[in-house]
C-alpha cells in the first residue's frame, strides 16, 4: 500500500507545494488547516506520516496561529500513536529561530524539521520524507527481528478482531474483559458503528448519563485507564506491546474504538457454526 501523510498548513501555497512533492513521491494524503480540522481526521484514520507546520490556528478563520499550537498538536499525536514510529517531520518558516526549535521539537519526539520555503536541492523535503521513513521501517525491522524473547514481545499492536461474548471479551485471542463489569459496558456504546463504518464517540460525560453512573465522567476515565493496563498485560503475554491509544482512542472527538479494530459477536459466530454442523 501506498504511503499516506496528514498535512498540516494553514498557508495555501504550503499545502500545494507539498501536495506537488508527494504526488511526485507516489504518496496519498489529507490536509488540515487547523488544529480542530487536522484532530477530526486524527479520529478517523492511521497515517504513514505527518507533515506539521509550527504555527497554526486553533480553528479555520478564528484566533492567531501560534507557534505552541502546533507543539500541542505534535504531543496529542505523539499520544495518540502509542508505541508505534510513524515519523512527525516539522515543516516552519521561522528559519532564525531553527535550531533552537529544531532541538525542542526532537525532544518533544519529531523525527526531522524542514525549514520553508523547502529547498529545491540538497536537505530537500522529499529527502527528509524518505528518510525518516525508512528510519521507521529499520526501527520495526529490528524490534520484531531480534531472536530473544524480550525482542519478540515487542512486536506492536496492529489492529485485531475485538470479539464480544455473553461472559467475556477477547483481543487478537486473548481475554481482556471477564464479566459484566464497568468497563463491558462502556465497551458494547463504544462498539456501534455510524452508517460508514466508523464507530461512535462517546464524551466521559454522555457516556456516564446513558449507563447512569453518579461518579461521573471521572468514573468512565478511571474505568478506561485500568482497561488500557488490562490490555496492554494480556497483549504482552502474547508477544504483542499495545500504546495506551491503540485501542480506545481519546481526543477532541471523545472516547472510540481504534479504527483498526473489528469487531465481532463471537455468541453469533459459536451459533452460526452450530447451525452448520447440525446440517
Amino acid at each position: 500500500m501506498p504511503h499516506e501523510a496528514l498535512v498540516i498548513d494553514d498557508d495555501p501555497e504550503v499545502r500545494e507545494m507539498v501536495a506537488e512533492i508527494l504526488d511526485s513521491l507516489g504518496h496519498r494524503y489529507d490536509m488540515a488547516t487547523c488544529q480542530e480540522e487536522a484532530r477530526e481526521l486524527l479520529c478517523g484514520k492511521r497515517y504513514s506520516y505527518y507533515l506539521v507546520d509550527l504555527e497554526i490556528p486553533v480553528r479555520t478563520g478564528k484566533g492567531l496561529p501560534r507557534i505552541q499550537n502546533g507543539e500541542n498538536l505534535i504531543a496529542e499525536i505523539i499520544q495518540q500513536r502509542g508505541t508505534r514510529k510513524e515519523p512527525i517531520i516539522v515543516i516552519t518558516g521561522h528559519g532564525k529561530q531553527g535550531p533552537a526549535l529544531a532541538v525542542r521539537m526532537m525532544k518533544l519526539g519529531a523525527a526531522d524539521y524542514v525549514t520553508k520555503p523547502f529547498p529545491p536541492t540538497g536537505e530537500t523535503l522529499d529527502k527528509a520524507i524518505r528518510e525518516a521513513l525508512g528510519k521507521a521501517s529499520e526501527d520495526v525491522a529490528m524490534t520484531c527481528g531480534h531472536n530473544t524473547t524480550a525482542s519478540r514481545a515487542a512486536v506492536p499492536f496492529e489492529g485485531g478482531r475485538m470479539v464480544f461474548f455473553h461472559d467475556r471479551v477477547e483481543l487478537c485471542g486473548a481475554t481482556i474483559i471477564k464479566g459484566h463489569v464497568r468497563i463491558r459496558k462502556i465497551l458494547d456504546r463504544l462498539r456501534q458503528q455510524r452508517p460508514g463504518g466508523r464507530f461512535v464517540a462517546y464524551s466521559g460525560a454522555k457516556l456516564a448519563r446513558e449507563l447512569e453512573i453518579v461518579a461521573g465522567q471521572n468514573a468512565i476515565a478511571e474505568a478506561i485507564r485500568d482497561f488500557r493496563d488490562e490490555v496492554f498485560d494480556a497483549l504482552k503475554a502474547r508477544g504483542i506491546t499495545c500504546g495506551r491509544q491503540d485501542v480506545i482512542r481519546s481526543g477532541g472527538c471523545g472516547y472510540r474504538l481504534a479504527e483498526w479494530i473489528v469487531v465481532e459477536d463471537g455468541e453469533e459466530q459459536a451459533a452460526q457454526t452450530g447451525r452448520r454442523g447440525a446440517k
